[in-house]
Order: C-alpha cells, then sequence, then structure tokens
C-alpha cells in the first residue's frame, strides 16, 4: 500500500509505522509476512507533516446522509428519501470516500488552489497493489468509515457532499442519500419531556393553529367543525402536533422548505415514534425536548411541514405564534370537555373557542350531575353537542348502558365482555333500548341486578 494507507492503518492499530533507525537496526525483522526480503514503508519522510487520528468507532448516535449530487433525480426506493437527514449510524447507506491527498484511480475534485479533493466510490487499493473497480453497496457508518480509511481517506463530509465535491465519482450514487461523515448527535438520549403547566405562560390563552397542509399543498379539510382556515383556538384545546428546525434532525424532512426548515409529525428522539394530538403546553414542551420547536403560522402555511405523516395535511395543527380570544369563529353553547388518563383536561375537542369552563375533574361532579361519554371510541359522532365527556345535570336524558363485574347467565345472551371482568349490554336486559335521566338510568340498572358504567 502507499505510504499514507500505511501511515493510517498504524495509527489505527494504535501504533506507528516503524521509524528508519527501528528497521535498519534489525527491530522489526522476523515480525512476519515474508517482509524480511522486501522494501517496507518507514516514518522517516520529508513531505509535510498531516496529522492522523487513530480509528474510533462512531462517537454518536447519528450521522448525516445526503445526496451524491444535489442536482441529480432520486432514485432511492427505501421510505428514506435523498434529503439531508441525521439517520441512526446502524442503518445502512451508500458512502463515497474522500482524500485531501491523491490517490490512484480517484477523481480530483473541488479544486481551490493547492488545495483539492480526491475522491472514490469504486476504485480502491487491493492487497496486491492494483485498483479493484467495485461499488460497496449500502453498509451501516461504522463498516464505511474503517473502510475508507483502510483506503487512505475518510468518509466524505457533509460539507464535501453538499458542495458537489463527490458527484460523479460512479456506483451511480448521485441519486442516492449516501453517508457522511458529519455527526449530528450522541447516543445518549435527553429525559422524556416533562409534563406541562398551564401556568407556564398565564398570559397567553390562545395560539394559533393552522391547516396541516398549508397552502402549496392540496388536501381535504376533515376537522370535526368543517373550518380550515388560520385561527386561534384556546390552549387546552387538542391539536395535531408538528415540530420545525432551522437545523437537519434525526428523519425530519425539508422536502418542501429545502436548506431552511426541517419538520417531523412522527419521528422524534426522547419518546418512541408516534402521532401525537396534544393541548398548546404540551406541544410547545414537546417540540423544545425534540430539539425543534413548534412550526410558526408562516411555516405552515407555506406548506414547509406538509406531507410528513399522521394524515395532519387534512387537520389543523398548533402553531408557536400567540393567538387572541376575539378570533375564535362560533363559541358554542356548550361545554365539551374531556380527559386523558392522567385526568387531564382536553378542552373543546371539535374545534373553535369554548365560552365555557371545563371542571378540573371529572371525578369531582357539578351539584346534581354525573359524567356522561361517548358510546365507544370510533370517530363517529351523532349527538348534536358533540361526544365528548363532560359532566351533565342528572335531569338530562341519555343512553343507558349496564354493566356488570360478573358474566350474567341464563337470559342474558347478548352480553359481552370486551374488558377483562367487565360484561356490558344496552339491550339485552329487556330487549329495548332506553335513553333515561342518570336517576332512572341508575335504578334500571340496579333493579336488574347490575349497576351503570364507570367512565
Amino acid at each position: 500500500m502507499n505510504w499514507w494507507v500505511a501511515d493510517r492503518f498504524c495509527k489505527d492499530q494504535n501504533a506507528r509505522l516503524c521509524s528508519y533507525d527501528e528497521v535498519t537496526n534489525g527491530c522489526a525483522k522476523g515480525a512476519g509476512c515474508g517482509y524480511d526480503n522486501e522494501v517496507i514503508w518507514t516514518s522517516l519522510g520529508v513531505s509535510v507533516k498531516v496529522e492522523h487520528k487513530p480509528f474510533q468507532i462512531a462517537e454518536g448516535g447519528y450521522y448525516y446522509i445526503a445526496q451524491g449530487d444535489h442536482t441529480a433525480q432520486c432514485i432511492e426506493r427505501s421510505t428514506k428519501p435523498c434529503h439531508t437527514m441525521a439517520v441512526s449510524v446502524n442503518e445502512n447507506h451508500a458512502f463515497r470516500c474522500c482524500s485531501v491527498h491523491p490517490a490512484d484511480g480517484w477523481t480530483k475534485s473541488c479544486e481551490r488552489g493547492d488545495e483539492a479533493v480526491w475522491v472514490s466510490s469504486n476504485k480502491w487499493q487491493t492487497a496486491q497493489g492494483t485498483t479493484d473497480a467495485g461499488c460497496r453497496g449500502k453498509v451501516t457508518w461504522d463498516v464505511a468509515n474503517r473502510f475508507c480509511r483502510k483506503q487512505g481517506g475518510l468518509v466524505c463530509s457533509l460539507s464535501e457532499v453538499s458542495s458537489g465535491c463527490t458527484k460523479g465519482t460512479g456506483c451511480d450514487y448521485d441519486g442516492r442519500a449516501i453517508w457522511t461523515s458529519t455527526a449530528a448527535g450522541g447516543t445518549s438520549k435527553p429525559s422524556p419531556a416533562p409534563t406541562y403547566s398551564a401556568a407556564r405562560i398565564p398570559d397567553q390563552t390562545h395560539h394559533r393553529i393552522v391547516w396541516g397542509s398549508g397552502k402549496r399543498v392540496p388536501a381535504t379539510c376533515t376537522n370535526a367543525d368543517g373550518i380550515c382556515e388560520t385561527r386561534s383556538a384556546v390552549n387546552r384545546d387538542l391539536y395535531g402536533v408538528r415540530c420545525c428546525s432551522e437545523q437537519p434532525r434525526g428523519w425530519w424532512t425539508d422536502e418542501l422548505c429545502p436548506n431552511e426548515i426541517w419538520s417531523s409529525s412522527k419521528s422524534w428522539f426522547t419518546v418512541a415514534d408516534g402521532c401525537k394530538m396534544m393541548n398548546w403546553y404540551e406541544a410547545d414542551e414537546f417540540c423544545d425536548n425534540q430539539g425543534g420547536r413548534l412550526c410558526y403560522v408562516d411555516e405552515l402555511e407555506r406548506s414547509c411541514s406538509a406531507n410528513t405523516g399522521c394524515g395532519y395535511n387534512d387537520h389543523m395543527v398548533w402553531a408557536k405564534d400567540t393567538g387572541s380570544a376575539t378570533e375564535c369563529p362560533n363559541p358554542k353553547l356548550y361545554c365539551h370537555c374531556s380527559y386523558d388518563q392522567n385526568l387531564r383536561i382536553i378542552n373543546n375537542l371539535s374545534g373553535g373557542c369554548d365560552t365555557c369552563q371545563c371542571i378540573d375533574n371529572p371525578l369531582v361532579q357539578l351539584t346534581d350531575s354525573h359524567t356522561i361519554a361517548k358510546g365507544s371510541q370510533t370517530p363517529a359522532c351523532d349527538h348534536p353537542d358533540g361526544c365528548a365527556s363532560r359532566p351533565a345535570f342528572n335531569t338530562e336524558e341519555f343512553g343507558i348502558r349496564c354493566c356488570d363485574d360478573f358474566e350474567p347467565k341464563g337470559k342474558f345472551p347478548k352480553w359481552v365482555q370486551r374488558c377483562t371482568g367487565v360484561f356490558s349490554e344496552s339491550d339485552g336486559i329487556d330487549g329495548s333500548c332506553h335513553t333515561m335521566s342518570w336517576s332512572d338510568g341508575a335504578q334500571f340498572c340496579y333493579d336488574n341486578g347490575h349497576r351503570l358504567c364507570t367512565l
């Protein structure tokens, strides 16, 4: 191998090339490979000193990938497009090697005065000293890094790839996402996001919501209230979450606002990937904990975050911008309150702004009231006032479903068990469907040996 490769190889072994004095004094003789009768490299030289770092396994958990030539057509067939993004070192991607020193068969590129970059995708040094023309395919970052170092170079940097220094060097990698040597983050993940506090921004009770598709991407408005115009919403309302960043983050994409805004709807760092529906306080802290922020109205309306998943192109999503209560359309006469598993308020599930106040806990009832809830978790709702869980006065009439902790026998064949230890039915008691006040419903279930179902 040439001196550059030999020098780097020894450094990768946490050693060095033998000095001229060590070789000529016989210190290296008998060390194998029949080299006692060959001419071997020494560390003595007259060229400019070059510092080589010893080989290390990838220090970070994420490195950037970028398209081999950003002007070429992307030919990636995987779920990952050719956009610049940070990915796990354990993924498999193509790569190109770069060096600041001449290498046999490599392409000289990006000349600037006396400086240049030599690049290769398929010209490699072999043990016999010949050139092996062959594409190495998709490998992990560590494999790519180790291979390039053994060739006397490094995986090309994000700057070299983005500047076009590597384009046209073979293997059709111009149209593929290739590894870079630019790290994007550590292996340890930050702590999970804390629970939100409504007192975090006490003077801002409203923030803006925007149609997830923006103004450049066609979509169908399926928001519950049928309104997909940019407007204000109460901070405790529940809407989709899309996060933005001015820097590449993980799988986040800059497809619609290239090199300006990276966005995601379901790819995260501190929690498992998945779609998020949150109130504004939770959404704001969540995006902060992902290393980004909520997108601004301008970014959402320019469709910078469109097409990032979760079907949010058809729904309203939170923006970073502060809103105003005066912008709320169609104030409702009824308080539509719902609660998560921690009994935190999810106010106004159907959109817009409420003129009422949800109680802090559905288990702490208003006087002469009990909580009503939707009969199933399916999206459809036929009730004119909405189907979110909320308190209702005992004198109002709603449907009745009875539950039992034991399976009724004999004359109750229609009872079903959908939760362990809970059996329920609407019409299996006397063959009829009933709408009653809470007192009548509770008495009806009790008279038949059962009870009303809990929230």
